[in-house]
């Protein structure tokens, strides 16, 4: 491997590795590689889109170009495979849809599903991307994360306040899972449970239709099943949850 395109991976992994945007000075001093050169490397990723600079902070993260590759390499890996026939079983037990979430850096990308057969159901969205922080699927994950790295995960995009989120993820760490009407989408209920790996969550499995059929009663009937999913995946990964 030439050295500069060592040295663009080893910015690509300190940028992806990271809870926070990484500053132009900061990734120099992680990688050792001169302040020029780093900025010239770190243009070509943005310009791929493969890295996207913050204008508040300066600072760089992860772009949709390496979340789009990200998903795509997730369709044809294992966990998506493994997790296919799972979530058609949910689906066919619940009669809503379900779908398997990978987190990436801040965010979360929905990488399969199987949706409901309902003419009025939650439309499965693959490749869709938002923030950890925004939505069941993404909070389920973010609430497992060490504390030191929650809170720079929490953006605007949360909206409303910092300290309530804060607190909705201590219940969740607590319960091990989160169900809810209307976080995200109005008069749409989710289930959502934590995929682990090596202690760290790495993906989830939600379950979502309108709140008319799938409301928390009903969600709290197919939460066993949800979280034996859950468990069967980590398990398939090498690990379970630590918490």
């Amino acid at each position: 491997m030439s050295q500069t395109a060592a040295r663009t991976l080893d910015l690509l992994e300190r940028i992806a590795g990271s809870p926070r945007p990484l500053t132009l000075m900061e990734l120099a001093g992680a990688t050792g590689i001169d302040k020029s050169t780093a900025a010239r490397l770190l243009g070509f990723l943005e310009g791929r889109t493969l890295i996207q600079r913050q204008p508040a902070t300066k600072g760089y993260g992860v772009g949709p170009g390496l979340l789009s590759l990200s998903a795509a390499a997730m369709r044809t890996s294992d966990l998506p495979s493994l997790a296919g026939p799972h979530l058609q079983r949910l689906r066919d037990e619940t009669g809503e849809t379900a779908s398997l979430h990978l987190r990436v850096g801040r965010r979360r990308v929905c990488v399969a599903g199987a949706e409901s057969r309902h003419e009025l159901c939650r439309v499965l969205s693959l490749g869709e991307s938002l923030p950890l922080c925004v939505g069941p699927s993404g909070k389920v994950m973010l609430a497992f994360l060490p504390d030191r790295e929650i809170r720079p995960l929490i953006t605007r995009a949360a909206g409303g306040d910092h300290d309530e989120l804060l607190r909705e993820l201590e219940s969740i760490r607590a319960r091990g899972a989160v169900a809810v009407i209307g976080d995200r989408t109005p008069g749409v209920g989710a289930l959502s449970v934590p995929v682990f790996r090596g202690g760290a969550p790495v993906a989830s499995i939600s379950v979502a239709g309108p709140a008319d059929r799938w409301d928390l009663d009903a969600m709290g009937r197919a939460e066993p099943r949800v979280r034996a999913v859950a468990e069967r995946l980590s398990a398939a990964l090498g690990s379970g949850s630590e918490g």
